[in-house]
């Protein structure tokens, strides 16, 4: 349900973007995680499965340190929009490794966009594949949710190579999306997030 504040003072935070490969979002989690049902993006008109049930979602406001400009009251608040198979694999995976139970409000969120995964069909777009990380709020909030207190990096790009088996699941990233992936998906996906210094490519 919308928060009575969100109608009061205007139409609520600004959308978190992943608009090209390296794009990150990262956070303090400003209030609890709330189940919104999903809408069709240019006309608003909610969305159901083929069975007649509602499409849902999981939105999850982040403090960030994010400013646009031609906004002057913008204040850093990000909607997170959790939704699509890939990114909320991605996000549940990273919450479980944190030990934590769900988000919440205090937990620092980061998500980052690392690479495009195979279309379904010459007619489709390639899906987005994320990275994320979790910190939960007792391991990093101390009672208000402030953007300058956040150690804000992106989900860390660490390899690990089996012998015989390929490279391992990096961290930061759902086990049953990396499974998905073929090898040259999974190179490109390694390649977005070798840092800079081993790669001798410039930063995102």
């Amino acid at each position: 349900m919308t928060d009575a504040n969100d109608i009061l003072m205007g139409s609520g935070a600004p959308a978190a973007k992943f608009e090209r490969i390296g794009a990150t979002v990262t956070g303090t989690v400003v209030r609890e995680p709330e189940a919104r049902q999903q809408t069709e993006f240019r006309t608003g008109v909610p969305l159901f499965w083929k069975d007649g049930s509602p499409k849902m979602q999981v939105v999850v406001q982040l403090a960030t340190n994010e400013r646009d400009p031609e906004r002057p009251d913008d204040d850093g608040t990000r909607a997170l929009y959790i939704k699509g198979k890939n990114l909320t694999d991605t996000i549940r995976s990273a919450v479980r490794q944190s030990g934590a139970n769900g988000i919440h409000t205090g937990g620092v969120l980061t998500v980052q966009y690392i690479a495009d995964g195979q279309a379904a069909d010459a007619k489709s777009d390639p899906p987005k594949l994320y990275a994320a990380t979790y910190q939960p709020p007792a391991a990093s909030f101390n009672g208000v949710a402030s953007p300058a207190t956040q150690q804000q990096a992106p989900p860390p790009a660490v390899q690990q190579t089996i012998a015989g088996t390929g490279p391992a699941c990096p961290p930061g990233i759902a086990p049953d999306v990396w499974a998905r992936m073929d090898a040259g998906q999974r190179d490109r996906v390694l390649a977005a997030m070798a840092p800079a210094s081993a790669t001798h490519e410039p930063p995102f």
